[in-house]
């Protein structure tokens, strides 16, 4: 029966109906569909997320640890390969004084001998092989003259040199070495010919503590030095290895004055007399490489200091030891410090030292730079020398130098390698202060404080 127009029309709009139902119910199936997988999504990429913060967090503390370990590689390489070019050189020179002294003999030593043999080891650092045969064959005589136990003290220190070893960071007690020594010379101090030299040797255990990472130039340990070295003066007045401990002292505990005056006597006694021109021992140059590696470093602590008669004279001295500085630019003082450095660096190179070794004293040429506030210089001369090793005062310079120029990405990788170092005081921030004008140094204790945030400069006021 067919179906009336109205009935057609009923039928359509239920069809059509019905349809839209079906469509109304897909869509919301696959909205359903749609949420569900986003759930699911999220909740996968939550996970990854995390594992991935996770993962990159560990990334970021091995990359870290990594880095820790390159820059201390990269340090004990650069130490191996100074030990193995002085080892060279040592065994060199041994060889050559076996050649020259086959017919020296340790056996019937006069104590005449012996104790010349000792005063150029106290006084001058004089370790040839000869001498050191001489020494301990007097220390092997018999009897318990005050001769023969001022030798078994020096034998002593003469093992402790050959050891090559340093004193425990932790430790509070000597070496035995040093201890023997140490009691050798302590029952000579009251003798009326050997006192001097005893003290020499006192003096000289007493640097070999305050130099070392126990107490990097503490007041206390640079003070025995000072008193030891002050009873050490003979009738010919003070030797140049005693000047240097003192002079050296003075410089890190921030008495520039004083170690300017103890540096330039020590170049005045090694460029005189036995030491005249002409004698080119290793020892003799390395007496002389540190009085002019001293000067420099004064001159520029000393800066500002009112000249008196004796700091006019040390400066005097200074400008006719150290090599021509025509060209140079910069304030005269500077100038004069960089041409005292340069001198060092030559007798350095002299010496046979590598580019690591060279740069521990060219990397003082940066602190002129700073001080004449000419930082791209101070920048680039501090580059150089991170090429050549990693040094903790060059580091900071290469941070102080990059800010100062603007260049952000060199500041930081300057920061990095602040950061790395295993303790601050490795900075020895109250001798750096010496070096740098107010605003510069204000600079520097700002990057100790970014890299060290427990760290606070004790430095003690200088009179």
């Amino acid at each position: 029966m067919s179906m009336t127009p109205e009935e057609e029309l009923v039928a359509l709009i239920s069809e059509e109906q019905r349809g839209l139902r079906r469509i109304l119910f897909s869509g919301f199936m696959a909205l359903m569909l749609v949420i569900a997988m986003s759930v699911t999504l999220g909740i996968y990429y939550y996970q990854v997320s995390q594992n991935l913060t996770r993962e990159s967090r560990i990334l970021t503390e091995k990359s870290a640890t990594l880095e820790k370990q390159a820059f201390n590689i990269r340090r004990d390489v650069d130490a191996q390969a100074n030990s193995i070019s002085d080892q060279k050189h040592a065994i060199s020179q041994a060889y050559e004084e076996i050649r020259l002294s086959t017919n020296t003999s340790a056996d019937g030593v006069s104590t005449t001998d012996g104790l010349e043999a000792i005063r150029q080891y106290l006084h001058y650092g004089n370790q040839s092989l000869s001498n050191q045969r001489l020494i301990d064959g007097l220390a092997r005589s018999a009897g318990d003259a005050p001769e023969v136990r001022l030798a078994q003290g020096v034998a002593e220190l003469v093992a402790w040199d050959l050891s090559a070893r340093s004193l425990d960071r932790d430790g509070t007690e000597l070496p035995e070495h040093l201890d023997r020594a140490e009691r050798a010379f302590e029952a000579l101090r009251e003798d009326e010919n050997l006192s001097a030299l005893a003290h020499n040797g006192l003096a000289q255990i007493r640097f070999e503590v305050a130099s070392s990472a126990r107490s990097n130039y503490t007041d206390s340990d640079c003070q025995d030095v000072f008193e030891m070295v002050a009873e050490s003066r003979s009738d010919d007045g003070y030797s140049p290895q005693p000047l240097y401990w003192q002079a050296a002292c003075q410089r890190k505990t921030g008495r520039a004055e004083d170690a300017l005056r103890s540096f330039a006597l020590s170049l005045r006694v090694t460029q005189g007399g036995q030491f005249a021109a002409g004698n080119d021992s290793r020892f003799v140059l390395t007496l002389r490489m540190n009085a002019f590696h001293g000067l420099g470093t004064v001159l520029i602590a000393t800066a500002d200091e009112t000249e008196d008669e004796a700091l006019s004279e040390a400066r005097e001295l200074a400008r006719s030891s150290c090599r021509s500085s025509e060209g140079d630019e910069g304030s005269p003082t500077m100038v004069l410090a960089r041409a005292c450095l340069l001198d060092a660096m030559e007798l350095r190179r002299r010496l046979g030292q590598t580019d690591n070794q060279i740069s521990g004293t060219g990397e003082n040429l940066s602190f002129t730079y700073l001080w004449d506030e000419q930082f791209d210089r101070a920048f680039d001369h501090a580059e150089t020398v991170e090429r050549t090793g990693v040094f903790a005062w060059n580091e900071l310079v290469r941070a102080i130098a990059a800010r100062a120029i603007g260049s952000d990405a060199e500041a930081r990788d300057a920061m990095r390698n602040v950061e790395l170092f295993d303790d601050p005081t490795s900075f020895n921030i109250c001798e750096i202060r010496n070096l740098l004008r107010d605003e510069t140094y204000a600079s520097a204790v700002e990057i100790m404080a970014e890299a060290y945030p427990e760290f606070e400069p004790q430095c003690a006021q200088q009179s």
